[in-house]
């Protein structure tokens, strides 16, 4: 998602222990819909978490403190693949922290890793350095291209923030074209 504003922030936000997270958003709790008997049509244990543009909301669960840690772990995500201009051409990831999860080209991190989110968040940024381009991207990771294709099948919403920035940067290639003509 395109949000330069966390963007810049995003990082901080990401590794924030959960108690701290939580004071920056605006929680809401609403009562979930769907299976899970009485007590949850009834209680108010669904979670709707709030950070600037994003939004993310949990349910799975009959009990608030689950669904509020699953909403942070949503947050965490959606903040991790929010992206923003490069200014002034900086990298704005860290190629180190990219690759200590690369081993003979395949990559070994997974939802499942703590340290998923950021790692993702460097990936996004990446992408954002590569203004988009695959192969740039696939040659900086030293991955395949079926890992990075594995990669973006596996990860949620990935492969439209992927489309996203590309699209994003076709558009200012093209304005600045049409500027030269």
């Amino acid at each position: 998602m395109y949000a330069p504003d966390l963007a810049k922030q995003k990082e901080k936000l990401i590794q924030l222990p959960d108690n701290l997270l939580l004071r920056q958003c605006k929680q809401e709790q609403f009562n979930a819909t769907g299976k899970g008997g009485q007590k949850k049509n009834k209680t108010a244990t669904a979670v709707r978490l709030h950070i600037g543009e994003l939004l993310v909301t949990y349910s799975k669960s009959r009990s608030l403190g689950e669904n509020t840690k699953g909403a942070l772990r949503k947050m965490r995500l959606a903040l991790a693949l929010t992206w923003g201009d490069i200014t002034q051409g900086e990298p704005s990831f860290n190629l180190p922290l990219l690759l200590q999860y690369v081993h003979h080209e395949k990559l070994r991190i997974n939802q499942s890793n703590p340290a998923y989110p950021l790692w993702l968040s460097h990936v996004t940024n990446a992408l954002v350095y590569c203004q988009g381009n695959t192969d740039s991207l696939i040659k900086l990771l030293q991955i395949t291209k079926s890992q990075w294709y594995k990669f973006i099948q596996t990860t949620y919403l990935m492969k439209a923030v992927q489309q996203e920035i590309q699209s994003h940067y076709l558009e200012k290639q093209d304005k600045a074209n049409q500027l030269e003509d």
